[in-house]
């Protein structure tokens, strides 16, 4: 009987086992029941945590295990027999290895038997089976096992190995109360250790180190290797822990094995023994004993150093790579070794690591404390070790040069800056410290934001009122360079000083220590001195006064007067400073000097303030004679009276006769009226910087005119021609127009002169007449006047015709040909023929228009005589040659269409030039192909490219004739694709005709057909002239054969083939019959020939099954029924 309990504490119940022992026949062995009970297995959850203890899951440590041993044994009795209990002995050998402990349960008060929860850690064992196992509580992996079965006493004893026992067996005496005595063996079996983890997981390689191992069933006298090198100092702490001393051991990651009674656990990989870091060398290897230095340590497994010293001081540091570090060093003195620590441990010293601290520069104390901003200023500076490579800064800003002295002192110029500034020597042993000796004030510069009175006297004395910032402690003023008389420093924005003597316009300048101030608009002060005057404009004026004058100079500003000579001007501007303007007082004439005064003075009189005062002119009386219709004659007039020159003349009353003018202001010219000849006047006056004069008298003699006429002695026209001329119009020398007359003589027929001087008209025939011509002018008064002309032939003469050309271009034959020559010359219309030689054959001339035209067809040169008549039947003629070239022939056919082999091919040949028909050759064609008119064509039977020469001939006569073009081109020849029909053949049977006819196309007839794969069937033929495939087949079965058509084209790629595959099966012809009919009497025998007829031969016979059965005899569609004797069936 079992129960399952849902508590681990076990609960017996005496009468049911009472109830077993009495229901039970014959013996029964004793069941051991070992109870597992932990602390707390009644809180709930309690079985699910020690199931996972059992498994190894749970990571509770769990402190001491308590074996509950239950016995109970019944013994073989009746069913009134009483149960036999055994109890514990007092202790078994070996007592110091566990403990034991008694609890007493009211409910035990039976020896029952006992059944353990598995299920809550409890472990049961029926009759003949073994016993579960049982964890042990150490933590260290062991199981407890019982080997024998139990009883349970009255009380429950709990068993609980020890933690540091390496006992793995206990035995028990059971005493049973019926006398009897059994052993209780339990058994320990050690568990296999487990790592979990490894800490820390590295060392140094060089040294070794601590470590901490977790996990699980770790016993005393474990052992633990570290790549196969023992560790030391291996301490169990518990059984989840072991420490352990990392041995010295060779760079890398290793296996750490942990080794106990119960085996081995390896932690594959789970440890690394770093390597030591090396210092190779140091960059520099001194410095200053104030630090500061940049230093870079050379070495090897740098990568993952955590601290870097100088000696014992530890510094700050960048990891530049696994060979490098950068660093800056701390204050030192003497040599000391930099070192580096990493995980691996701490480089060794060495010389390669040293460092040499070397005393750095100290400024003491600097000469002068302050200076400009702008800079500049000479320092000395005070202190002790510097070097000539020392270099100086102010703040941050270097010097902008330093001087080396001594080790104990530099001149240094200090830059521009602002505030105060640590003067800071460097060497390479590194920077003086900052101290209160070395602190440079820089000073800002003065300004000056104004100065009051602006100006003053060239002599100096002004007391001037300067504004501005930073004049205190100021050091001394200038005025443009030159000291102030005096100057006092009221406040640091204002100070006055006392102007020296000067000229123009100065800049005051104030110096402090801080600098001088900027020159600039605001400080400008202006000496004003005595005036001068350079030059004047103008530099004359009339007596009468009232000139403004322009007067140049220096010092012309706040001007008080003006004079010239000793009368003060009208009026005078206050001057510009170098300028200013006065307008004259009435004078007498003469040269006078002009003066300005100022507050500066009166200027001193010189060349250039000259001012004369000048008179009018006097204009005289003036007489001149002048040709006739002359142009513009010049008068002369007298420009030098007066104390001036003239510098205007002006006409007053004008002349009635001609036309005065003015030219240049100063000259006088007169010109007469056309055709005006006798006397004249007109009246003038004379200007210059003194006034007008009053007016003069000129008086003017124009003289008579002289008439020039000398035409020319012939004149000569043509019969029938329009004439017009003007040769007869040229007398000069009077007053035009001028009018013309025939004084003797007359002139041809046909012909006129107008009074004009033209001579025109048409004259009618031919003549000859002298005449004489008068010619007359138009002048008034006193005239007019008039000249004749000596003796003039006048000449009519028959026309020039002359033609449009007098030679002809060459022309190609086959051109059309339109040529015009025309005359000119007579009297139109004119007519034209052809009196000598011949035009080329198909060549016209035109009578009416002189055209030459029509259809050059003959090489040759063609020379003839061209005659022309005008209207009044003047000839004229010209001997012109047509020459006609050979004709300019071309084949236009620029290319030639690709043909294929058995295909039509039709190609137009076209061609210019010469005379039409064209007749067109070839050369180089291939086969099949041939010229017909104007086109190859044909069908081609050879494949290729063929260089094929057309000639083209034109139907030019005359000369060299016949004349022909070639042109190469080249014609290709493709393979026309060939093509086999039928696709697909019928299928033949066996036994019957067959004819089927294979047709081939493309490419060049004839074909040949063969079979070139496979064989025919039997009985069956192909021709190879025709295709036809035919015969009987004489057996069935599949056939697979290629049929192959070859045509008979030539040249390349030839000749053409095609092939088509063919395949069929062939059967047997179906049997088939016509019905047999036959009549017989009763019971008489009857002979039937049964494949008469018949078809699907051969045909075999087949006895009858049985006898004088019905024959049957099958045929195609009939049946026929009779009883034979041994009657055959026929299929």
């Amino acid at each position: 009987m079992h129960r399952d309990y849902a508590r681990a504490t076990p609960v017996f119940d005496a009468g049911a086992v009472a109830r077993g022992a009495r229901d039970t026949v014959g013996g029964l062995f004793s069941l051991l029941s070992v109870l597992v009970m932990f602390p707390g297995m009644n809180a709930p959850g309690a079985a699910s945590r020690f199931s996972h203890a059992r498994s190894g899951l749970c990571a509770v440590w769990f402190h001491w295990l308590r074996v509950l041993v239950a016995l109970l044994l019944f013994g073989f009795a009746s069913s009134a027999m009483a149960a036999v209990c055994y109890v514990w002995n007092a202790g078994p050998a070996g007592a110091s290895s566990y403990t034991l402990s008694t609890q007493t349960t009211a409910g035990f008060q039976n020896c029952d038997p006992f059944y353990g929860n598995a299920n809550d850690g409890g472990i049961y064992s029926d009759a003949g089976q073994g016993t579960s196992d049982i964890p042990s509580s150490t933590g260290d992996g062991s199981k407890l096992t019982i080997d024998t079965n139990a009883v349970l006493p009255e009380d429950v004893v709990v068993f609980t190995p020890s933690s540091t026992t390496t006992q793995t067996q206990w035995t028990f005496k059971l005493f049973g109360s019926d006398g009897s005595s059994r052993d209780l063996v339990i058994n320990r079996e050690r568990g296999g250790p487990a790592i979990s983890g490894i800490s820390p997981s590295s060392r140094p390689s060089a040294t070794g180190g601590s470590v901490t191992i977790t996990g699980n069933n770790f016993v005393n006298n474990a052992t633990v290797t570290f790549g196969g090198t023992a560790g030391t100092g291996v301490t169990v702490v518990s059984p989840t822990q072991v420490n352990v001393t990392a041995p010295p051991h060779a760079v890398g990651t290793v296996d750490v094995v942990l080794t106990t009674s119960g085996g081995s656990a390896m932690a594959t990989g789970a440890f690394t023994f770093l390597p030591l870091p090396v210092v190779t060398s140091v960059s520099p290897t001194q410095g200053s004993t104030g630090g500061g230095n940049s230093v870079t340590i050379n070495g090897t497994n740098l990568s993952d150093v955590t601290d870097v010293r100088f000696g014992a001081t530890s510094v700050a540091f960048t990891v530049t790579g696994p060979g490098s570090i950068t660093t800056t060093s701390p204050g030192g003195t003497g040599t000391v070794d930099i070192t580096v620590t990493s995980p691996g441990g701490t480089s060794a010293t060495g010389a390669a690591d040293q460092f040499t601290y070397i005393p750095g520069p100290t400024v003491s104390s600097i000469s002068p404390t302050t200076g400009p901003a702008a800079g500049g200023t000479s320092v000395t500076i005070t202190g002790a070790n510097f070097t000539a490579a020392s270099t100086v800064a102010f703040g941050s800003t270097a010097a902008t040069s330093v001087t080396f002295m001594n080790s104990t002192t530099l001149n240094a110029t200090a830059p521009a800056g602002t505030g105060t500034a640590d003067v800071r020597v460097t060497t390479a042993n590194g920077t003086s410290p900052i101290v209160s000796g070395d602190v440079f004030t820089y000073i800002g510069a003065p300004t000056i934001t104004s100065i009051s009175p602006t100006n003053g006297p060239g002599g100096g004395g002004t007391n001037v009122t300067i504004n501005g910032t930073g004049f205190t402690g100021a050091t001394a003023v200038t005025f443009g360079g030159a000291a102030a008389t005096t100057f006092n420093v009221t406040s640091s924005t204002s100070m006055t000083a006392q102007a020296p003597a000067g000229t123009g316009t100065v800049d005051i300048r104030v110096t402090t220590p801080g600098g001088t101030t900027a020159m600039s608009a605001a400080d400008q002060f202006t000496y004003v001195g005595a005036p001068t005057v350079t030059s004047i404009s103008p530099a004359a004026g009339p007596t009468a006064g009232g000139t403004t004058v322009t007067i140049n100079g220096t010092n012309l500003s706040n001007v008080s007067g003006v004079k010239f000579g000793a009368t003060n001007a009208i009026s005078f501007s206050a001057g510009t400073g170098t300028q200013l303007t006065a307008i004259s007082p009435a004078g007498a004439a003469g040269v006078l000097d002009v003066t300005v005064t100022t507050p500066g003075g009166t200027s001193a009189t010189g060349a250039g303030d000259r001012f004369t005062y000048v008179a009018a002119p006097t204009a005289a009386p003036v007489s001149v004679s002048v040709p006739f219709n002359s142009a513009a004659a010049p008068v002369n007039v007298d420009l030098s009276s007066g104390a001036s020159a003239v510098t205007l003349v002006s006409v007053g009353t004008g002349p009635l006769h001609g036309q005065a003018t003015v030219s240049s202001n100063t000259s006088l010219t007169y010109r007469p009226t056309a055709g005006y000849s006798g006397g004249d006047s007109f009246t003038y006056t004379l200007t210059n910087v003194g006034g007008t004069s009053t007016a003069g008298t000129v008086t003017v003699t124009v003289g008579t005119p002289t008439i020039t006429y000398s035409p020319p002695s012939t004149v000569q026209a043509s019969v029938g021609a329009l004439y017009s001329s003007t040769a007869l119009a040229v007398a000069s020398g009077g007053s035009t127009p001028y009018s013309y007359s025939i004084t003797t003589g007359h002139l041809p027929q046909g012909l006129t002169l107008d009074s004009n001087g033209t001579l025109h008209g048409t004259p009618t025939s031919v003549d000859v007449q002298d005449i004489t011509v008068t010619a007359t002018d138009n002048a008034t008064p006193g005239g007019p006047y008039s000249a004749t002309s000596g003796t003039i032939r006048i000449t009519t003469v028959a026309p020039t015709i002359a033609f449009s050309t007098t030679s002809l271009t060459a022309v190609p034959s086959g051109t059309a040909y339109n040529r015009s020559v025309t005359a000119s010359g007579g009297t139109a219309p004119y007519s034209y023929s052809i009196v000598g030689g011949s035009l080329p054959p198909g060549v016209t001339l035109n009578t009416a228009t002189g055209a030459i035209t029509g259809d050059l067809k003959n090489v040759g040169s063609f020379a003839f005589t061209l005659q022309a008549k005008d209207a009044n039947q003047f000839p004229a003629q010209v001997v012109l040659t047509l020459q006609v070239t050979a004709p300019v022939l071309a084949v236009t056919t620029t290319a030639l269409t690709d043909a294929a082999v058995g295909t039509s091919y039709t190609q137009t040949l076209t061609a210019s030039g010469g005379v039409t028909p064209y007749t067109f050759t070839a050369t180089g064609l291939p086969s099949g192909l041939s010229v017909t008119g104007n086109a190859i064509s044909g069908t081609p039977t050879q494949t290729g490219t063929f260089t094929v020469v057309v000639r083209m001939t034109d139907s030019t006569a005359g000369v060299g004739a016949p004349y022909f073009v070639d042109k190469t081109l080249s014609l290709t020849v493709n393979a026309s694709p060939m093509t086999l029909s039928p696709s697909t053949l019928t299928t033949p049977i066996a036994g019957q005709g067959y004819t089927q006819t294979l047709s081939a196309s493309g490419g060049t007839a004839p074909y040949r057909y063969t079979v070139t794969s496979g064989t025919l069937p039997a009985g069956l033929t192909l021709d190879p002239a025709t295709g036809i495939l035919s015969g009987t087949p004489t057996s069935t079965g599949a056939s697979n054969f290629t049929v192959t058509a070859t045509d008979s084209s030539t040249g390349p790629g030839t000749p053409l083939t095609v092939a088509k595959a063919f395949a069929f099966t062939i059967t047997g012809q179906v049997a088939s019959a016509p019905a047999v009919q036959t009549q017989t009497l009763s019971n008489a025998p009857v002979r039937i020939r049964a494949t008469a007829n018949a078809v699907g031969a051969p045909f075999t016979r087949l006895p009858s099954p049985r006898r004088r059965k019905a024959v049957r005899r099958s045929w195609k569609g009939r049946t026929s029924s009779t009883r034979r004797r041994r009657t055959p069936t026929a299929t």
